[in-house]
């Protein structure tokens, strides 16, 4: 048996501080990083993460926005042409609903070539459908929506999870999302991408400067794992199920509620809605309404009682590198819920095990 360049990596089994019934595994490798293409990204202000991707094998990539607030690439023609292998594909769409933009097009499989920007050279390699949209419709009431049927300068890359259930894209499949199909990547010391091995765990920690894809002992130390629950059975194209929202606690001036979190990379303006009782003043933002000034806002994760991760701030007030930078406009159209923007990787990394379903909180030092 000839030995990978990789390190080898082995799954043991652990029980969590505090959790006696959960178990987790302890991941040893292997990972590569992708970092984020840019000075632009400033996890303090309103501009979005990229990194730089290019598609069926092509030298020169392009820049697209990291949105862990969808799944599936959307891209429009000036920004990807189907490989030349594969010319025929499959009808499509997915919806935005921060903005209420929904993207039809045609979905065509492609390799995806992930890069450093530094070196300008691919460190990943992932085999996913790509969605070419080639119309713009806008839902009702949409926020920031312009319809066309020419769209250009679209250039989304989701890689998140639980967004077919919880947020009207029913064609968020986990094959679409690249970060967690990976076939190839540069093995540990370095050198050209290699086919993954077998022990490679299809997973993603999400840190202010980039992505780790794939999951180790190192990018994961420190992290409290919360389990998520399946919402559907794994795809027989990548064996990988769909994973719930993470669960969480909202707290709105005192008032908490069990709902759901969606750390969103995609957005810089947050979105809330409280738990029914809660007391919240509003202001005009826009089209919408915003949590006025002095609105207290707490995320307990999975809970209050035995948080593994939380976070909190006043709407409003500074020092809180957590608070959307665009503010929040309250939404209230259902169970708890609160889109953290980027704002919350100030506070945290985010690990996912797309395999066993688990999301880890590892504390930005």
């Amino acid at each position: 048996m000839m030995r990978s360049r990789y390190f080898s990596a082995a799954l043991i089994g652990l029980v969590l501080a505090g959790s006696a019934a959960a178990a987790q595994e302890v991941y040893t490798g292997p990972s590569v990083f992708v970092p984020y293409a840019g000075p632009q990204y400033n996890p303090g202000g309103n501009a979005l993460p990229t990194m730089l991707v290019s598609f069926c094998g092509r030298s020169i990539p392009v820049q697209l926005v990291m949105d862990t607030g969808s799944t599936g690439i959307v891209v429009s023609p000036d920004v990807f042409q189907p490989c030349t292998e594969n010319q025929t594909g499959t009808p499509g769409e997915t919806i935005y609903s921060s903005s209420g933009g929904v993207h039809a097009g045609t979905w065509y499989d492609a390799t995806v070539s992930l890069f450093d920007p530094k070196s300008n050279s691919a460190v990943a390699v992932a085999k996913v459908p790509v969605l070419q949209t080639t119309k713009t419709t806008c839902q009702p009431n949409a926020r920031n929506c312009v319809a066309t049927d020419s769209p250009k300068g679209v250039s989304m890359m989701g890689v998140g999870f639980g967004r077919q259930s919880a947020d009207q894209q029913p064609q968020s499949w986990p094959t679409t999302n690249p970060f967690i199909n990976v076939v190839q990547a540069v093995p540990t010391g370095g050198g050209a991408v290699q086919p993954v091995p077998s022990s490679w765990a299809q997973g993603y920690v999400i840190t202010r400067s980039g992505a780790y894809l794939g999951l180790s002992a190192e990018n994961t130390k420190n992290a409290a794992w919360v389990q998520l629950k399946q919402t559907n059975p794994p795809q027989p194209a990548s064996n990988l199920p769909e994973w719930s929202g993470t669960p969480a606690e909202i707290s709105v001036n005192g008032t908490v509620g069990a709902g759901s979190v969606l750390m969103d990379t995609g957005v810089s303006t947050g979105y809330l809605s409280a738990p029914g009782n809660a007391t919240v003043t509003t202001v005009p933002c826009g089209t919408s309404n915003c949590a006025a000034p002095g609105t207290k806002v707490a995320l307990y994760f999975p809970n209050k009682t035995a948080p593994k991760a939380q976070i909190a701030y006043t709407v409003g007030e500074g020092g809180a590198p957590v608070q959307p930078p665009g503010g929040v406009v309250v939404v209230n159209d259902g169970a708890p819920f609160d889109n953290t923007t980027h704002a919350f990787y100030n506070a945290y990394s985010v690990a996912l095990d797309a395999v066993k379903g688990w999301v880890g909180f590892i504390k930005t030092k």
